[in-house]
């Protein structure tokens, strides 16, 4: 094969010009990344220096908490003082040195100066610390230093002033213990003037002693207090604990003032200044790289369009006549040597080869499946499948048979079901007739010898099976069979519901486990009934040829059908049997009409007599109306009814009373006992009396007496509750 790597140098040369653009771009974006990242780290400094001034007040802070207390205790020593001090301060200027070695503060004449501020500042409160761990370690605590001293002394006059009975001078030492106790703790103007009054009284109360010998020795003492108290005193205002305008503790506020200004100062020039470089350094990285893509882009373009754009928009214009689905008539044509000009042939030649190819297929879809068609070589894969089509369509006759014999399966599979539910669907009046049509029919249809139907006995508690139909050689069988569950195939097929199919079975075999007789057929199926997973009964078939798949598919889907057919069909005979006795309860009836006629016309006359009774027992009720309370009850204990002597005497109008119960009328004690076993009793026939005392009007109390009874329709049944209340004497 002719080598061509011409135009792939070619396009490789030129590939070069955008892969080195793209280097020196890489570069320009890698050095502006670390520029800015190198810029955006001197924006810590500031809060860099801020950790550390809040170190430095940190440990002035936990040394002025420790003094208050025993150190011991809180565990600050002088040796842990010292290191953290110097740890701090090695951390400061090793911060310093990076910020005088960084290019923007060395740079800058401002950003400088306010760094050699920052370290003057620093290094003014370090040793204001250091003073003043000196001052608060001679001032002590209770255990050292001045302090333990005024404790000591002030301990040594209480006990040798303890043998003076002077109720004054034991009331001043009191008096001068309270005031050392807030001079420790509180260290300002006001208790020291206060501790030294108290020692200026106690001095004077002592040289009232007449004891010479104990006198001078508690001035001597007193003394010795005096001079530890003004040490403490002149130690305190040194520090600054007794005024905050001077002091130790005022010079380092005053310092660290000064340490936030320039801090702030610094971190805003700081910020400004990295942003300008950030922005100067970016905008010159981003104008080259645009600069050097726009020079990238006009030359390789051009250098593109020869080598590729215009043989290929050639190729393209072919290619697109091809993809219309036409043939070219003519060839395509370049003059160039490289892999266009390949790519050219390779388009001719497959031309031809698509032509030879649509020969074919015109030649097979004319009906000539033995046309030929040469492979053009080893890797033809279209003409090969072209091939494959041809075989394929000698085969299509062989599988379409086959596909007709599914078709048929499939067609005898519907067909007997829509046959055997045309007959569970007609309408037998018995179990026993529909059994019958259908094994018979079932055995003609799978072309079996015998079949038989066993049903779940339905007085057996579901564990006995009968033989309901059974049919052999084209006629009924009428055999008496029943089998319990679990017994022999019939009952192991009911027990475990699921299809049972035997093969070559012995002649003697059937006659001992089969429930249809002695036929020796030489295959036997055995078909679950079920009803939504409930066991209704079992199919047995029996014959002398092989059960095929598709006529066990079908036999199963009909064993089902009927299973749900013999359940509607069961409540059908149910509902027949029931409908008979509703008839003969009806003749009854009719000759109870008869005789209830005659009895009708008797009671007219009764009625007529009843008629002016009621006249007579209405008067007699509008009497008692106006006289005794009188209401009437809905079987649930509601109001329906009530006079208007009853309305009158609870206060109530008609609309409101009507639909409440007994208590939400009358509201008293004994009102509650009508509650609901009251009504149920009473309805049941019995009568009810409640004595109850009622509150109303000007009247302080009335003591009445309610009487419920039921009230019967004319079936005797009670339909209502009747209430009479009657007002007895006290």
């Amino acid at each position: 094969m002719k080598k061509y790597n011409s135009n792939k140098i070619n396009v490789y040369l030129n590939a070069f010009l955008p892969l080195l653009t793209f280097i020196i771009i890489l570069g320009l974006i890698f050095y502006t990344l670390e520029r800015v990242n190198n810029l955006n780290q001197s924006k810590v400094l500031p809060r860099d220096i801020t950790s550390q001034f809040a170190m430095l007040e940190d440990l002035k802070n936990r040394l002025i908490f420790s003094y208050k207390f025993d150190n011991e205790s809180i565990g600050v020593s002088e040796s842990v003082f010292e290191q953290q001090l110097n740890n701090n301060v090695k951390e400061f200027y090793a911060l310093l040195n990076d910020m005088q070695q960084n290019r923007i503060i060395r740079k800058d004449e401002l950003l400088t100066g306010i760094s050699d501020s920052l370290q003057k500042v620093y290094q003014l409160q370090a040793d204001n610390i250091t003073q003043l761990h000196a001052m608060l370690k001679r001032k002590g605590t209770f255990s050292s230093g001045l302090i333990y001293e005024l404790i000591s002394y002030s301990s040594s006059v209480s006990e040798n002033s303890g043998i003076l009975e002077s109720s004054s001078i034991h009331r001043s030492i009191e008096d001068l213990l309270i005031a050392q106790n807030d001079f420790i703790f509180g260290a300002d103007l006001v208790t020291s003037n206060i501790l030294t009054t108290y020692i200026n009284t106690l001095e004077n109360e002592f040289n009232s002693i007449e004891d010479e010998t104990i006198r001078d020795k508690l001035i001597e003492e007193i003394h010795k207090y005096r001079n530890v108290a003004r040490n403490l005193i002149e130690l305190y205002g040194r520090i600054g604990l007794q005024n905050s305008s001077s002091g130790l503790l005022s010079d380092y506020i005053k310092a660290d003032q000064l340490s936030n200004l320039l801090n702030e100062r610094f971190s805003f020039y700081i910020v400004q200044h990295v942003n300008q470089k950030k922005k100067l350094v970016i905008w010159f990285v981003a104008s080259i790289s645009i600069l050097l893509i726009i020079l990238t882009t006009i030359l390789y373009t051009g250098r593109m369009q020869k080598l590729i754009y215009h043989p290929l928009k050639r190729i393209f214009n072919y290619v697109d006549i091809l993809h219309t689905g036409k043939i070219p008539e003519e060839a395509l044509q370049l003059d160039t040597r490289d892999e266009f000009g390949v790519i050219s042939r390779h388009l001719n030649e497959m031309v031809e080869l698509i032509k030879d190819k649509t020969r074919f297929v015109r030649a097979l879809n004319k009906g000539d499946l033995n046309a030929g068609l040469e492979l053009a070589n080893e890797d033809d894969v279209l003409a090969k499948e072209l091939l494959d089509i041809q075989v394929n369509t000698q085969k299509s006759a062989a599988e379409r048979t086959s596909h007709d014999e599914e078709n048929a399966k499939r067609r005898y599979i519907n067909e007997g079901i829509a046959k055997f539910s045309e007959i569970t669907h007609s309408r037998y009046d018995h179990i026993e007739r529909l059994t019958d049509v259908f094994i018979r029919e079932l055995v003609k249809y799978l072309n079996a010898i015998q079949g038989g139907i066993f049903l779940i006995k339905e007085d057996s508690d579901g564990n006995e099976l009968i033989l309901a139909s059974a049919f052999a050689y084209d006629r009924k069988k009428y055999l008496s069979k029943t089998v319990k569950l679990g017994e022999g195939l019939v009952g192991t097929c009911a027990l475990e519901k699921k299809p049972v199919f035997l093969t070559d079975i012995p002649p003697d075999y059937m006659s001992v486990t089969s429930g249809l007789g002695d036929a020796p057929p030489k295959n036997l199926l055995l078909l679950p009934m079920l009803q939504e997973d409930k066991l209704t009964g079992v199919i047995e078939l029996a014959s002398l040829n092989e059960f095929k798949e598709h006529e066990t598919e079908f036999a199963a889907q009909a064993a089902n059908n009927l299973a749900n057919t013999l359940a509607s069909t069961r409540i059908n005979e149910r509902t027949s049997k029931l409908l008979a006795e509703s008839q003969e309860h009806a003749q009854a009836m009719s000759e109870q009409e008869e005789e209830m006629r005659q009895n009708m016309e008797e009671l007219k006359a009764t009625q007529e007599e009843s008629s002016r009774r009621e006249e007579e027992f209405k008067g007699i009720v509008d009497a008692m109306g106006k006289a005794i309370f009188f209401a009437e009850f809905d079987m649930k204990g509601q109001l329906i009814s009530i006079n208007d002597k009853f309305l009158i005497f609870l206060g109530k109008d008609r609309e409101q009373a009507i639909g409440k119960t007994f208590p939400e009328l009358v509201k008293s004690e004994n009102a509650s006992k009508v509650d609901h076993d009251f009504i149920e009793n009473v309805s049941n026939g019995h009568q009810e009396t409640i004595n109850d005392v009622l509150k109303t009007g000007k009247k302080k109390e009335f003591r009445v007496q309610f009487h419920f009874s039921p009230e019967l329709n004319r079936d005797d049944v009670p339909y209502k509750l009747l209430c009479l209340g009657i007002e007895t004497m006290d």
